[in-house]
């Protein structure tokens, strides 16, 4: 059984993953946690703008700017 994690802690697991697990494991988990916010609970908002914000960093590293 594993305790209690944090919102970064789980952004961290996902951007250990190779790239492409990577891009799609943490666009899961920023879906999940919005919906969790709308639901009146999650992470704060500045938690999962930064996870946004990491998720996009990530794909112009993968993929390169979108021309």
């Amino acid at each position: 059984m594993t305790g209690f994690r944090w919102f970064s802690e789980h952004v961290s697991d996902c951007l250990a993953l190779p790239a492409g697990e990577a891009l799609t494991a943490l666009a899961k988990l920023i879906e999940d946690a919005e919906a969790d916010k709308r639901a009146g609970y999650g992470p704060p908002q500045d938690d999962i703008n930064q996870a946004r914000r990491k998720w996009l960093a990530l794909y112009e590293e993968t993929y390169g700017r979108a021309a």
